[in-house]
């Protein structure tokens, strides 16, 4: 059985951030809001992390998911291999904070390739429609 994250029915969002590191601490932030497993921890390279994903997407939880914190790599490949349905945000916030080298995600050239690969190849069309919106914070 497999679910994949988001239902067009749903106002479902999600928040990108060029390293792990700083979605971990914005999803520390917002993990008291989770009581209903709708905000899904999709980042991070550790094996660990990775099975943690699968297994939550195999889950009926994943149909619930509302809110995804991500990485724009690890967004740009639950997109491709179909895990997570692109028409269901309804806005998706970039996060342009500096990291510890005063880099934002634009000026990390493979994030910043994935942000626009993501964005030409799976919600371009969807921000023409208006349908989607997008956020810098």
């Amino acid at each position: 059985l497999h679910f994949r994250i988001g239902n067009p029915s749903n106002t479902t969002m999600a928040f990108t951030f060029a390293a792990a590191e700083r979605a971990q601490e914005i999803f520390k932030e917002i993990e008291p809001l989770n009581i209903d497993n709708s905000i899904v921890r999709a980042y991070g390279n550790h094996p660990k992390v990775k099975k943690l994903l699968k297994r939550f997407l195999a889950s009926a939880d994943a149909s619930k998911a509302r809110i995804v914190v991500s990485t724009p790599g690890r967004l740009k490949s639950m997109i491709e291999d179909e895990s997570l349905d692109p028409s269901a945000f309804k806005a998706v916030l970039i996060d342009l904070k500096q990291n510890s080298k005063t880099q934002t995600i634009m000026d990390m050239k493979g994030t910043k390739d994935d942000l626009m690969n993501l964005y030409l190849n799976s919600l371009c069309s969807q921000a023409s429609q208006g349908t989607t919106k997008f956020g810098f914070c």
